[in-house]
């Protein structure tokens, strides 16, 4: 504790008190108040992206970023034994308990922190279509391995219990699979048409511990890309934790897209990535390597479930927001 007391001393801060919360996270009671200390991971560029977070928040005026404390210099944060540590109001409870007027609230902050810090540069429309058209071919070649992979399975006597939920999930697979064909050739025609690309302040890693009331906290993996990405993270981290956050999630999006519009090339983007089937067809190439030194049989099962969780809401997610395109549609007829 004795480096931690040397730490808050640069704060002028003198505990009374100091918990631990987590291995990075200290709890600090001084003077009738209360802060969080953290011991961050934060070395050299992202270092400097985090520094840029707090001035862009404080120059644009950005409540949804937790402020953090000055040192006595009028530094961000303090190093001390080869380690960076900052210190920030501490925030009890979090609000975010997936009821739909919390989720909207969570969209409307998100919103309103892209499209505040929003920038736009020109598109390589040659890049974007070779890239495209690759991951076409590539999604069009693992359908084709997936279904060899099936047959092989069906021919079993016993199969394993991994290989049972391969099979059960195949259906939804192989539809993923077509529909990411299908996208990546809508990416390229739209991208002929378009001349800008945006990117915007990202969190980086968006979880539900990160979410409070009016603050979003532990920005250290921030970064400016397109707001989709924050969209995508905090989708495939929350909805692999289970079903009851998914139609939620997708009656509140309408509420982001007011306040921060997709275009139709954008939308394609964040549809596609929810649909990425990666990590779930290599957890099968793990499966047929036979490597013992891997993980568990029940550690493969598991990691296999929630895999297909995130595909199955990517699934909902673009039957839900191609229903609402063609509402729109309708409406505008």
């Amino acid at each position: 504790m004795e480096k931690l007391t040397e730490v808050l001393q640069q704060y002028a801060v003198y505990p009374q008190a100091i918990v631990h919360v987590t291995d990075r996270l200290y709890k600090v009671k001084a003077d009738g108040k209360q802060y969080a200390l953290k011991r961050s991971r934060l070395k050299d560029k992202q270092l400097d992206i985090w520094q840029t977070v707090y001035h862009l928040a404080s120059k644009k005026g950005l409540p949804e970023v937790l402020p953090v404390y000055l040192t006595v210099n009028k530094q961000l944060y303090v190093e001390n034994g080869g380690e960076i540590y900052y210190l920030s109001p501490w925030i009890e409870g979090t609000i975010f308990r997936f009821e739909q007027k919390t989720i909207e609230s969570l969209y409307k902050i998100l919103g309103k922190l892209h499209l505040r810090t929003k920038q736009k540069y020109k598109l390589n429309k040659s890049s974007v279509e070779k890239e495209f058209s690759s991951y076409k071919s590539n999604c069009k070649a693992e359908e084709k391995k997936l279904l060899i992979g099936i047959e092989a399975i069906e021919k079993r006597h016993f199969p394993s219990p991994f290989e049972l939920q391969v099979l059960t999930h195949y259906r939804d697979l192989s539809h993923a699979l077509k529909q990411s064909q299908y996208l990546a050739e809508q990416i390229i025609s739209y991208t002929n048409d378009a001349e800008e690309w945006t990117a915007s302040l990202t969190h980086g890693g968006l979880r539900e511990s990160h979410i409070f009331e009016q603050y979003i906290i532990n920005w250290e993996q921030a970064a400016y890309r397109h707001p989709y990405q924050d969209l995508y993270e905090f989708f495939t981290s929350e909805c692999a934790k289970g079903y009851r956050r998914t139609d939620r999630f997708i009656e509140g999006f309408p509420t982001y897209l007011e306040e921060n519009p997709f275009t139709d090339l954008e939308l394609f983007m964040l549809k596609l990535y929810l649909l990425d089937t990666s990590d779930y067809l290599a957890l099968i190439d793990e499966k047929q390597a036979n490597n013992r030194e891997n993980r568990s049989m029940v550690e493969k099962t598991i990691a296999l479930e929630k895999n297909y969780r995130r595909i199955q809401f990517g699934l909902y997610f673009n039957n839900a927001v191609t229903a609402l395109e063609s509402a729109h549609t309708v409406e505008g007829d």
